[in-house]
């Protein structure tokens, strides 16, 4: 029997009601659909033609893509699929997540336990986490001795026991930062502050080079005993996950795999779970943003030592980029333009930075290196880049104006391309690759399935099946609240974030707006509520309309019942809160996705009654690196005109705007039996028009419903995410658009007809 009908027989109704559990048509459809990749025929091998006249055999992967939205039971279909696969081809198998909320929750909620039993296939798991995520036991010793402060801390003593309790059988996974969170929730705090967790982490990979060099040198116990102190669990942990049937990792380790095989040689199927996040994972991976006077700080803390000449170095580099700065209007600004436009304060910044360097941490050494080399060679045509793939500049925060040297790359579709396509004697990083998501479609075009594989450089023949899109069976709820376009955007000046135009040199929050959200969580504040942000700043300034600025900017705030979420508390702490009973309402900015609020008494409803929108998530896109980004789209696919290209890119920033909206809404609908009431509170949403005349004639005060109609005939959406934002809910849920209520910009839910709920 072939993989696709003996999976068909595992999940068929009477298989999964046999072992207990409930029968979904949807995800035994899903699990063949993904069998179907795994079991084809790799594609033939393609000849291409160089440039030069030389010629190349292209390898490539067998793939699929499925958008599977929550209800489909998604985990479960991909694990049975991979187990068979497994089991047919004796094959070590990889699932891939952006979030380690979900690499736990794969372990841990019993979905593989549930997958092996069905197939009667067990497996070795082991979730391959990155180096960051490890305590080092040498560092934990070295904050003891140098901070005598830290020995009346009752916290400290308990997270030092902890450490020191480790040994030879712990498990590698009981020695990470998110072990220590699920214990006591926080870090231990120094100088009134949650202790830093690069102060504790294991060293990058760069330093324990050094570290192992000088540690040949010394006997053989003391070399056992510096072993088990730093990263001694981190080896462990990786030659557990080599020698796992069923590896669960993330994707910057996914990429790190393709770039010098992580992972072994020998896995060569996966599926690649929240496959939507992993552009935005390989962008973040190969970016880098340095401030200097917050680079030396986190130096020294990790290499313990200090340099007052460092210090006196990064400040007078942070001056001279502040000065550039404020002469440039905070605009971004290359090497190139920088070194024309203002030679003089170029000259000086050259300067200062030749003189800055940080040798006891080698990596944030080296972006030191790659910023110097970029501003050297300025006259490089395009401005001070590294090679066609990046482009290095100076950058200043949107709202604090804070500077930093940027380097990104400008695409990574074709980094993306190592994971499905080989050349010459280099295989694709995988054999089979399953790219799976709630939310894949390109939901600003017209087909948004078509052309889904173009973005993740998967070639048209690997494709085994088409783009596909799975529907739940039952739906559950959503009722729409809709925004009083009368308030304004968000931020004052009309130039807004994310709408492709320069940032004002001022960019300051419009008061209304703040005065609107905070309006719409004091709405009926019996019903329990979720809103999600864009920004942290966003989180700070709803906090301060409320309450005032907040002395200490970080952690998490409880006012009236709101959990204002600030940097750098981990979300699933914050997920935690909502069993407390004082707890009503989270503000935050990270929970759009992988996080699944469940009511405290266990059942599978939400805890979420309203799911608040404040903002649509448009990033703000650096001019410089859409230019440059412009310019890679005419050299290499022949786009003819820069018009042509922008529009392009835009439209491409609005897909991945909406498929974090789509995300968002998700959180609120997690099971068929959940209701949920959905408030969009950004004004420069477009309105459907028969509802807004409907809403018009349903205000009490004719004038008020006339001023409406008015600000109504003179909206003019600018940004495609805005003009399109219904793309982003499901369309059995979209009928409710018609009947949704307003929520005006004093406060008050205006309905045309009385809602379910009510």
């Amino acid at each position: 029997m072939d993989m696709k009908n003996e999976i068909k027989q595992v999940l068929s109704l009477q298989a999964v009601r046999s072992a207990g559990l409930s029968y979904r048509q949807s995800q035994a459809e899903m699990a063949q659909e993904i069998a179907q990749v795994l079991s084809a025929d790799l594609p033939a091998d393609k000849t291409l033609q160089t440039k030069d006249g030389r010629q190349l055999t292209l390898h490539l992967a067998s793939c699929g893509f499925i958008e599977a939205p929550t209800g489909t039971g998604k985990t479960l279909a991909y694990l049975v699929a991979l187990l068979m696969h497994h089991k047919h081809t004796g094959e070590r198998v990889c699932v891939s997540t952006y979030t380690r909320a979900l690499q736990r929750q794969i372990v841990n909620d019993g979905d593989l336990e549930r997958a092996m039993q069905l197939t009667g296939v067990r497996v070795i798991p082991a979730i391959r986490l990155g180096r960051a995520n490890f305590v080092s036991r040498r560092r934990v010793a070295e904050c003891d001795s140098k901070y005598p402060e830290l020995q009346a801390s009752d916290e400290w003593q308990a997270f030092r026991a902890w450490v020191n309790g480790w040994n030879e059988h712990t498990d590698p996974l009981d020695t990470t930062f998110l072990s220590w969170g699920e214990i006591a929730g926080d870090l231990p705090r120094l100088n009134d502050k949650e202790m830093d967790v690069d102060l504790l982490a294991i060293d990058d990979a760069a330093d324990q080079k050094k570290k192992k060099q000088a540690q040949a040198n010394l006997p053989a116990s003391e070399t056992e005993a510096f072993a088990m102190q730093d990263d001694y669990f981190y080896r462990r942990h990786v030659e557990a996950a080599a020698g796992a049937t069923l590896v669960i990792t993330n994707h910057a380790t996914t990429y790190l795999h393709a770039l010098n095989g992580t992972l072994g040689e020998d896995l060569r199927a996966i599926v690649i779970d929240e496959a939507d996040r992993l552009p935005d994972a390989v962008r973040s991976f190969l970016s880098t943003r340095m401030r200097p006077e917050l680079a030396l700080s986190r130096c020294e803390k990790r290499s313990g030592k200090q340099s007052q000449e460092q210090h006196d170095v990064a400040k007078a580099l942070t001056d001279a980029m502040m000065e550039i700065g404020a002469k440039n209007v905070y605009q971004d600004i290359t090497p190139l333009e920088l070194r024309h436009q203002m030679p003089k304060e170029f000259s000086a910044l050259l300067g200062i930075l030749n003189r800055f360097s940080l040798p006891d941490c080698e990596s944030v050494n080296d972006t030191i290196k790659t910023v110097r080399q970029a501003f050297a060679d300025a006259d490089d045509l395009v401005g001070g880049k590294l090679s066609g793939d990046y482009i290095t500049y100076l950058s200043f925060s949107p709202i604090k104006k804070l500077p930093s040297f940027c380097v990104e790359p400008v695409e990574v579709k074709s980094v993306l391309g190592r994971l499905s396509k080989g050349f010459e004697d280099r295989r694709p990083t995988f054999d089979r690759i399953v790219f799976m998501s709630a939310s894949l479609a390109h939901l600003a075009e017209d087909d948004p399935l078509a052309r889904v594989h173009y973005a993740y450089g998967v070639d048209t023949d690997s494709l085994a099946i088409g783009t596909t899109a799975i529907n739940p069976g039952r739906f559950g709820t959503v009722s729409f609240v809709l925004p009083d376009i009368r308030v304004g955007r968000p931020f004052l000046d009309p130039r807004d974030i994310g709408e492709g135009k320069p940032l004002p040199s001022q960019l300051q929050y419009n008061a209304v707006w703040l005065d609107y959200v905070s309006r719409a969580l004091d709405c009926q504040p019996e019903r329990r509520k979720l809103v999600l942000v864009p920004s942290y700043q966003d989180v700070e300034e709803l906090l301060s309309s409320r309450a005032g600025a907040p002395s200490d900017p970080s952690g998490a705030v409880l006012l009236d019942g709101v959990v204002f979420h600030l940097r750098p508390e981990p979300a699933a702490k914050i997920a935690r809160r909502i069993h407390d009973p004082d707890v009503r309402a989270i503000v935050t900015p990270s929970m759009w996705e992988g996080f699944n609020l469940i009511g405290k008494d266990g059942r599978s409803r939400q805890w979420i009654e309203d799911l608040m929108i404040a903002r649509m998530p448009i990033p703000h896109v650096s001019d410089k690196v859409r230019t440059r980004q412009i310019e890679h789209l005419i050299t290499t696919r022949g786009i003819q005109t820069q018009q042509i290209a922008g529009k392009i890119l835009v439209e491409q920033q609005a897909n991945a705007v909406l498929r974090k909206l789509l995300q968002g809404i998700g959180r609120g609908i997690r099971g068929g039996d959940d209701c949920v009431r959905l408030f969009l509170l950004d004004p420069r949403i477009s309105l459907p028009g028969d509802w807004a005349q409907a809403i018009c004639d349903a205000f009490p005060d004719s004038d008020e419903g006339d001023a409406f109609a008015l600000a109504v005939d003179l909206h003019k959406p600018s940004h495609p995410a805005l003009r399109k934002w219904n793309n982003s809910v499901a369309t059995r849920w979209r009928h409710a658009i018609e009947d949704a209520q307003l929520f005006t910009i004093n406060g008050e839910l205006l309905s045309c007809r009385t809602p379910s709920y009510a």
